[in-house]
């Protein structure tokens, strides 16, 4: 079934566990997320990121994705990832998107607050939820260079709390770097001890903004499974 953000995170916030989010670039890998998520009988967010719609306007991906999280009983959340433009998540919503994401990382940090909420209070009239980012995931494209910074607690829960957006937005983008990095006490070798760096961003995070804020945790590495 088609769902939004809310009907995954709040119950998975009160339980202490993760929803599982997948970028799909196509029918066949969005089918087998869906098929691995009815086998173990969980819900799934599909996520369309920057490099997908370059390739799929989102006025063909959109439809074909909420109708594969239709056809199945698991909830399936249909989310546009990584999105500075506002024209682009109108398009997205039109297109059948349950979710979006306004990454306001790159600005000022109430400019951040205004535009967001300016979305939020746009796709929560149809039912639509949103996820904002505060800190940044690196990555390069022609002509711009994004680096990777950190989630500053404070801000996110100032990004909550000030903006009136908990409970719409989705709001916390903890970006960690691969595990080859061991810089400061977030960045380990390991996967597998970073459990205790995000257990103390999340009840950090918590304090801050005065209530349970489910955030978006990235994993990746620079090792071939």
């Amino acid at each position: 079934m088609l769902v939004n953000l809310n009907a995954l995170l709040p119950q998975a916030a009160a339980k202490s566990y993760a929803v599982a989010g997948f970028n799909v670039f196509g029918f066949e890998d969005a089918r087998a997320v869906i098929q691995a998520a009815e086998k173990l009988s969980t819900g799934v967010i599909l996520m369309a990121n920057r490099d997908s719609l370059a390739q799929i306007p989102v006025e063909h991906f959109g439809p074909m994705l909420a109708r594969l999280a239709e056809a199945v009983r698991v909830p399936v959340c249909v989310h546009l990832d990584h999105t500075d433009k506002e024209a682009d998540i109108i398009r997205a919503i039109k297109a059948g998107f349950s979710s979006v994401m306004f990454d306001g990382s790159q600005l000022p940090l109430e400019e951040n607050i205004d535009r967001t909420r300016r979305v939020v209070e746009m796709a929560h009239a149809v039912d639509v939820t949103v996820e904002g980012e505060v800190g940044s995931v690196g990555y390069n494209e022609p002509n711009k260079m994004i680096e990777t910074v950190l989630t500053d607690p404070k801000e996110a829960g100032a990004f909550a709390h000030r903006g009136d957006l908990y409970g719409n937005c989705r709001l916390a983008h903890h970006s960690n770097p691969g595990p080859s990095a061991v810089d400061d006490e977030h960045r380990y070798r390991s996967p597998s001890l970073w459990c205790h760096p995000c257990t103390q961003l999340s009840h950090r995070l918590d304090d801050t903004a005065g209530g349970r804020v489910p955030f978006h945790l990235l994993f990746y590495s620079e090792h071939p499974p």
